[in-house]
């Protein structure tokens, strides 16, 4: 729905900060992501998002952890050849989502557009049914709500923007 010239969305939310794990490798390879994977099962690490892409035999995994859990991947991925020289970090991040509920396409072009003119940079996008998310700096979640709030009508009682409290599962 449009409403002078502002669409109508569900709501936006900003994460805790993140760290952005980066693998790249090729398809020929003994598949360093599956070992990722089996290193943050037995850490007990929870991937926010992942995303998977490929060009030709190339292979980019990157992974978003809480900032707490970097140093549990650090430490023992030393001990892994196929993933010490492979695996990078990007630090100070924050995923952003724009739930676009029943809205168009247009909801991707105007938050690229509101990013683009205060110079938020995007280093990573995903989307499902409900959500559009994207990887930024953590300092810039603020002036991104704020340059989003120019292209989009948020409802009435809309929540808050930035989580109040982090869950974390323990064993008993």
């Amino acid at each position: 729905m449009v409403e002078n010239d502002k669409l109508r969305i569900g709501g936006i939310k900003y994460s805790g900060g993140i760290v952005q794990a980066n693998l790249n490798y090729t398809a020929s390879e003994t598949d360093p992501g599956r070992l990722l994977f089996r290193l943050f099962t037995v850490q007990k690490i929870n991937a926010s998002m992942i995303t998977h892409n490929t060009k030709g035999d190339e292979i980019y995994l990157s992974c978003c952890v809480s900032n707490n859990d970097r140093q549990k991947i650090e430490y023992p991925i030393e001990g892994y050849d196929t993933l010490k020289n492979r695996i990078w970090f990007r630090e100070e991040l924050g995923l952003l989502s724009i739930f676009p509920h029943k809205s168009r396409i247009h909801v991707l072009g105007y938050t690229l557009k509101a990013f683009s003119n205060v110079e938020i940079p995007v280093y990573a996008m995903a989307t499902s049914i409900s959500a559009i998310t994207f990887v930024t700096r953590y300092q810039f979640m603020e002036k991104a709500v704020e340059a989003l709030k120019s292209y989009f009508i948020l409802p009435d009682h809309h929540t808050p923007f930035k989580p109040e409290f982090h869950v974390k599962q323990i064993q008993p």
